[in-house]
């Protein structure tokens, strides 16, 4: 890479030359440079009745997703982090299954978080005033009301719909609402479900008949919209699995298209959208008569044994959920039968354009520490120019500047440890930017 920063020296280019450093061994990095990204992250979470004995899962699991936003935030992302749960009634009809006729109705919940501009959501951005600063909208920690959003109050509703809770939450908010305002045009959208249970967005018609107490209300959402090798009417495994779509219910491929255009202002569609599922596996179905059971009910796919007392978690296989998720460039799905839900939080954030890349530095760094930092912008272009980057003063009062700093974390051995963060303001990050650094090594 350095020695195609040498060739393109006929390229017409502005440099300030930095004092020559006394050196004799040097290690350099050349690292790529973008802008900082906008992400709407929407968390739909299962609060039916069979996520009741998952709350401290919950809770754990919160902390953990909370903590692992602040980690990239600290990449100065540009953050919209919502939460909604997946009661949605009867979708408008009459009360049935324990359900109210419309539930949340995708309504973005705020666990009582200070939020001080009035937004139903959590806001987490680069402050253009003021480098190396975010502006949010809420009190304490990011963590902190991340966990209270997260712990939505259990319903009595048996039926889970996620599908339909993201469709009323960003497709069907009313324009003058805050709610409106949470997704962004030229922010990507990531949605993240959490679910025991398939989805169970079903036309009203069905949703409110009435289902008797014993009645598997998972049986019900399986036997009205999936399809498999074997005949759902028949008791056993099921295989090849796949979403029976009907009229009035809130299908997957419908969905997905109305995701689409509505992140399709500038062309890029589905490069703008993401899913993650933390629910059941789908690969067997399996129905059956159980004990205290009305009629069949669908076996949960996986289990969990979370504190080694008995006490299990179960997740039914999700295949309509698992379908959906399928559908996208960016889809990741992760069992719920394990005690850390992170992973696919992890895996979407490994896709996030962080807005610079960590150089951390093999050889250990001479005392004291000699370092320089030039920028070369419209990098291979007519138009390329190259400025000295200066060490930050106390108060980082010009950008851009950088600063030295120790980051196992970041940097774990047998690297140094040490890395360079480089500081910037608003609109700081031109076009084919490239940092050549380089630092005084131990002889």
């Amino acid at each position: 890479m350095f020695a195609l920063l040498a060739a393109a020296g006929c390229a017409e280019q502005t440099e300030e030359t930095p004092e020559p450093l006394n050196r004799t061994v040097v290690e350099r990095r050349i690292v790529p440079v973008r802008a900082p990204r906008a992400y709407d992250i929407l968390f739909v979470v299962d609060n039916s009745p069979t996520m009741q004995n998952m709350q401290p899962t919950l809770a754990a699991n919160a902390a953990r997703f909370g903590d692992t936003l602040r980690y990239f935030g600290g990449f100065r992302l540009d953050l919209n982090i919502g939460v909604v749960s997946t009661d949605v009634g009867t979708a408008g009809g009459a009360p049935a299954a324990g359900c109210s006729s419309w539930g949340d109705a995708g309504t973005f919940f705020t666990g009582g978080v200070d939020i001080s501009d009035g937004s139903p959501f959590l806001r987490d951005m680069p402050d253009p005033l003021h480098p190396g600063q975010r502006i949010t909208n809420y009190r304490g920690t990011l963590t902190e009301a991340f966990t209270k959003m997260f712990a939505l109050p259990t319903t009595t509703c048996r039926y889970a719909q996620p599908l339909r809770a993201i469709s009323r939450a960003l497709l069907q908010a009313e324009p003058s609402s805050p709610a409106a305002s949470f997704v962004r045009r030229n922010a990507t959208l990531a949605i993240v479900i959490i679910s025991a249970n398939d989805d169970c967005s079903l036309a009203q018609r069905i949703l409110s008949q009435a289902l008797p107490g014993h009645e598997d209300a998972a049986y019900r959402c399986f036997s009205q919209n999936v399809q498999c090798a074997e005949s759902t009417a028949l008791l056993g495994p099921h295989h090849a699995c796949t979403p029976l779509d009907s009229d009035g219910e809130v299908n997957g491929m419908d969905l997905y298209h109305s995701l689409f255009q509505l992140k399709n202002g500038d062309g890029l569609g589905n490069y703008k959208l993401s899913v993650s599922l933390v629910a059941g596996p789908s690969d067997v179905a399996t129905t059956m008569h159980a004990n205290g059971a009305s009629g069949p009910v669908v076996e949960p796919s996986c289990g969990y044994d979370e504190a080694g007392n008995g006490t299990i978690l179960l997740g039914r296989p999700a295949v309509r959920t698992n379908a959906f998720a399928q559908l996208f460039r960016r889809g990741i799905s992760s069992s719920i039968c394990q005690s850390d839900w992170s992973e696919p939080l992890w895996q979407l954030a490994s896709g996030f354009d962080y807005p610079y890349s960590v150089p951390c530095f093999n050889s250990q760094l001479a005392q004291p520490l000699d370092c320089s930092v030039r920028e070369h912008r419209y990098f291979q272009t007519p138009q390329q120019s190259t400025i000295v980057v200066p060490y930050c003063d106390a108060t980082e009062s010009s950008t851009p500047c950088y600063r030295m700093r120790k980051d196992p974390g970041s940097c774990e051995a047998p690297t140094s440890g040490w890395t360079i963060e480089v500081v910037r303001g608003p609109n700081q990050v031109l076009p084919g930017t490239f940092d050549e650094i380089e630092c005084a090594v131990e002889p």
